[in-house]
């Protein structure tokens, strides 16, 4: 999945919990800020190797919520785990590093060629388009009017 479908997935998930939106969202977004720099840029690993695990979620929602409370540390490790659910089409390492895994080849994988040839891809990013507009199209309109009709303008 990709990041329009991750985020609006996860924002439908956090208000069902109650939890902060843009924690959730911070850790749904997390595990591909750290494996896919270390893929794409140092060629080392599969894409889903140090943060695409259970074990990543336990430790990153602990440090929350040692420092900013419990509800927060659930907020950014219920992201955290939505990912790897998103993700669970393809391989994920959930139980990484308890256990050892062989991972896929994915010395053909391209971004485009995935994006465009998967449900997965385009398919999920459209859908979490779609979800966006409706879970923000209220905040949307009154930041419209509030633009259109603010103090001084035409």
């Amino acid at each position: 999945m990709y990041p329009l479908g991750h985020v609006a997935f996860t924002l439908v998930a956090a208000r069902m919990l109650g939890l902060s939106p843009a924690l959730a969202v911070a850790g749904v977004l997390l595990p591909d800020m750290i494996d896919k720099p270390i893929f794409f840029f140092l060629d080392y690993g599969p894409g889903r190797l140090f943060a695409h695990n259970l074990s990543f979620a336990v430790l990153a929602a602990s440090v929350v919520a040692r420092y900013a409370g419990v509800r927060a540390g659930a907020a950014l490790g219920m992201g955290i785990v939505a990912h790897l659910v998103e993700d669970s089409h393809a391989f994920v390492p959930w139980l990484f590093p308890l256990l050892s895994y062989t991972y896929p080849d994915t010395s053909d994988y391209t971004v485009l060629g995935h994006y465009f040839s998967s449900f997965f891809g385009i398919g999920t990013d459209a859908i979490g388009l779609v979800l966006l507009g409706i879970l923000y199209r209220r905040d949307v309109l009154l930041l419209t009017r509030r633009l259109t009709h603010a103090p001084g303008g035409p």
